[in-house]
């Protein structure tokens, strides 16, 4: 912190006072650099930043012990060619998000132990995927697990579940289940990408979903399905 310090009496950065972040532009990062920048910070451009702020990937680097600097985009596409004064590669959120992935590890919840509530939710499992009419989805999906912890999207956001397709199962997190509405979409959601294979965002994922909504609004009107 000590370097931190020094930078902002020579004023070679400012404070935000409501966010308590850093932020520097790009003669005042390398004039910081070529003294004595110290390690344990993660840098974010202006733009991200302006995304991800307040999202579970700063909350997970701040509680690890890393200061956020917010740096110019021109500074940003530049930090992966960089090193500080120990020599170390310079760690922006992308590759902090991407040490953090690789760590990694579900929290799983048995069913036993989820909430009486919870519990109702999650006993609906089965009916709610009922609504695809499809029997190739039960030689997809072979197990449906809760996790209190999540993998994280793209701006650092933990996701609502995932589709882990090389273990047949799809993780859905624990707070979907406070009500059949958010389980339900999650479930269905996650049920897609097993169908289709798709990513989120593609046309083949959009399309099969589309085509799932009709499905589902086709049998809560108690009329059957043509495939």
């Amino acid at each position: 912190m000590a370097a931190i310090q020094t930078a902002l009496r020579n004023g070679l950065c400012c404070k935000n006072s409501r966010t308590g972040f850093f932020s520097f532009s790009q003669s005042q990062f390398y004039a910081i650099l070529s003294t004595s920048f110290l390690s344990r910070n993660n840098f974010c451009n202006r733009a991200a930043f302006s995304v991800i702020r307040g999202f579970t990937l700063i909350t997970h680097a701040q509680r690890d012990g890393y200061r956020v600097i917010v740096v110019p985009t021109s500074i940003a596409l530049k930090l992966p060619q960089l090193k500080d004064i120990q020599g170390q590669a310079i760690r922006d959120l992308g590759e902090y998000r991407e040490e953090w992935d690789r760590s990694f590890e579900f929290r799983f919840v048995s069913p036993n132990q989820l909430l009486p509530a919870e519990q109702r939710v999650f006993a609906l499992t089965q009916p709610i995927l009922h609504l695809l009419a499809n029997p190739s989805l039960y030689t997809q999906v072979r197990d449906i697990r809760i996790s209190e912890t999540m993998r994280m999207d793209y701006r650092g956001e933990e996701v609502l579940g995932v589709w882990e397709p090389g273990e047949h199962r799809i993780v859905i997190r624990r707070d979907q289940l406070r009500n059949v509405e958010h389980y339900a979409a999650t479930l269905l959601h996650e049920a897609t990408h097993a169908l289709t294979g798709a990513d989120d965002g593609s046309f083949a994922f959009e399309q099969g979903l589309t085509f799932h909504l009709g499905k589902v609004a086709a049998q809560a009107r108690g009329m059957p399905s043509n495939s």
